[in-house]
């Protein structure tokens, strides 16, 4: 099982769009701890770190070159709750 702690994980509705598209790259056995902002996987992690930052929650510590962009998509995906 890999672990991933991720940034920008803002609202609980975020869970279920980082969990659709890990499945999609892929991953299997997806779990999203909010409250601790750990996604929880078996597969690849790489994959999954560079979905995880395309999605705009990237793995923490890791800078995902201001990409502004990015970090209003999520949140606008996560308000929409998709």
């Amino acid at each position: 099982m890999e672990v991933i702690k991720i940034s920008n994980l803002k609202r609980p509705g975020c869970e279920k769009y980082i969990a659709q598209k890990l499945r999609e790259a892929g991953a299997k056995n997806i779990e999203v701890d909010f409250e601790n902002s750990l996604v929880l996987f078996e597969g690849d992690r790489e994959i999954a770190s560079r979905v995880l930052a395309e999605t705009g929650h990237p793995e923490e510590g890791i800078i995902n070159n201001g990409n502004w962009m990015k970090r209003t998509r999520s949140y606008f995906h996560c308000l929409m709750k998709k």
